[in-house]
């Protein structure tokens, strides 16, 4: 849903009604580091979206719900695997948001992984919003010595 369709439908009473405003916005949590890599692309029960990355720890990266006082009612999420595979909660399933939903793409051995999801939330049957979410882990190679890659 873009912010035109959230505001619209916060002005006609949906979204979860009293001025409670549901959008998700397409998202990319890139990592790469050696050793290993990992991305996650959370929802928490607080109503905040969180970005997680080995190399840069958690990032909020914006609200799901807006107030967050609205968080998490009877909200449920799903996130559907267009591309690649993930761990962590659930896929092709709608999920209560009473609980944070993570998906996280490892990677323990160099190369290059990426996965690409459809995230959706609903209210009551009714999907609100939904958003594109790419995952990304690259494992460097350890050469040994000073760090650096040649």
């Amino acid at each position: 849903m873009s912010l035109i369709g959230a505001y619209l439908a916060t002005l006609s009473g949906a979204g979860g009604g009293g001025g409670t405003v549901v959008v998700l916005a397409d998202a990319s949590v890139d990592d790469a580091n050696s050793g290993s890599a990992e991305a996650s692309y959370s929802l928490t029960t607080t109503g905040d979206v969180f970005a997680t990355t080995t190399l840069n720890g958690a990032i909020d990266i914006g609200d799901w719900i807006s107030p967050n006082s609205a968080a998490p009612g009877s909200y449920e999420a799903r996130a559907d695997v267009v591309s690649g595979s993930v761990t962590g909660s659930a896929t092709g399933s709608w999920l209560a948001l009473t609980t944070t939903r993570t998906w996280t793409l490892a990677l323990s051995s160099p190369g290059i992984s990426s996965a690409r999801l459809t995230v959706s939330i609903r209210l009551s049957g009714t999907t609100l919003t939904s958003a594109t979410v790419d995952l990304a882990a690259q494992v460097e190679p350890d050469f040994g010595g000073g760090g650096e890659i040649p």
